[in-house]
């Protein structure tokens, strides 16, 4: 279940007392997060703009990984939230929504990083815009990795612009980084749940299709981004994520009016996208 009425309420009336004090806060959600998790919190804190909030969100880990961050607690500015239970991607994220009291937020994977100019670009860019904008994004670099953590690759993830809520669908992409206005993720009831999966599988894509429907993006053509591709996380499970795009796609469709039926193309080792949409015919009565 989303965030309830009250609670999105009560969260932007929070914030339109305190929020103007430090403009953004990182949420870092994370189970059982590996070797990566330092440098994740570290590229945090190697920001050029230092006027900024952590929240690293525990949920429910059953792996020790504190020698990663533990000297880093002691910066005022990051603060550390465990969870009593795994809850899942886009329920621990709402857990650290409640805690924000910034404008704006953003996500960063405890596997990934960010460039040093990251959120001095995307700050700079956010209070530029009007209110209807509620993310902003960028480009991103992919590094590959083998199962020992060595480099094998490079590639570049080139971002771009949307026309409209069907030019970001059919696009078939997500965002880098997801630099999200905080009060329209409030005004949308926070990162859904109301999935097979109960908000595990796909939240970016997820909150991006509620997003769309009543907001814009905005795209900064900058390297703003760093993801890390490796054998143990989840890009791996292909079928999981073939049913979840599928599934996500058409319960958008639906909500924008049912006046497409989309067409769907598996390719590679069982990946799927959205290949095209077809009118549908009004029914004569």
């Amino acid at each position: 279940m989303n965030l309830s009425a009250n609670a999105a309420i009560n969260i932007v009336n929070k914030r339109g007392i305190t929020f103007m004090n430090t403009p953004v806060t990182v949420l870092m959600p994370f189970y059982n997060p590996g070797r990566f998790l330092r440098e994740a919190v570290e590229s945090v804190i190697g920001q050029t703009f230092t006027d900024w909030k952590l929240i690293l969100i525990d949920d429910g880990s059953t792996q020790n990984y504190h020698s990663q961050i533990q000297k880093h607690l002691q910066d005022s500015r990051i603060k550390l939230l465990k969870l009593e239970k795994n809850v899942g991607q886009s329920r621990a994220l709402n857990r650290g929504l409640e805690l924000a009291n910034t404008p704006f937020i953003v996500q960063l994977d405890s596997d990934d990083k960010f460039f040093p100019h990251t959120l001095q670009i995307l700050t700079g860019e956010a209070w530029k815009q009007p209110e209807d904008v509620a993310v902003f994004s960028g480009n991103m670099q992919v590094i590959h990795e083998d199962d020992q953590g060595n480099l094998m690759f490079t590639t570049t993830n080139q971002g771009r612009p949307f026309t409209d809520k069907y030019d970001f669908i059919l696009a078939n992409t997500s965002l880098w980084p997801r630099f999200y206005r905080t009060s329209a993720i409030c005004a949308i009831g926070g990162w859904p749940t109301d999935d097979p999966y109960d908000g595990r599988v796909m939240e970016d894509k997820q909150v991006l299709l509620r997003l769309i429907e009543r907001y814009r993006f905005h795209w900064v053509d900058q390297m703003l981004y760093i993801h890390r591709r490796h054998p143990n996380n989840h890009t791996n499970q292909v079928a999981l994520y073939a049913e979840m795009v599928e599934w996500s796609i058409r319960q958008a469709l639906i909500r924008w009016g049912g006046t497409y039926e989309p067409v769907f193309v598996t390719y590679g080792i069982g990946w799927k996208r959205l290949e095209r949409l077809i009118p549908v015919s009004p029914i004569e009565v």
